[in-house]
């Protein structure tokens, strides 16, 4: 339950800084992005993220090297 519960503030806070940095970098290019737009992409990309780093998370607690005892 912890690993889920980490997974789910991670994808908050990462979503955001990816939103942020596709409004900033399509505002820098010209690319004429909205904030929605922006939010969009974060969404899709923090999904995918997100699924990553919790399998990587399972993967992590199933391995006993470096584990504290």
């Amino acid at each position: 339950m912890r690993a889920i519960i980490k997974t789910i503030t991670y994808l908050f806070i990462d979503m955001f800084i990816h939103a942020t940095i596709v409004y900033i970098a399509g505002q820098v290019l010209n690319y004429n992005i909205t904030v929605s737009e922006a939010g969009g992409l974060g969404i899709i990309i923090e999904i995918i993220e997100t699924i990553a780093y919790y399998i990587h998370e399972k993967i992590w607690e199933s391995i006993s090297w470096l584990k504290s005892k």
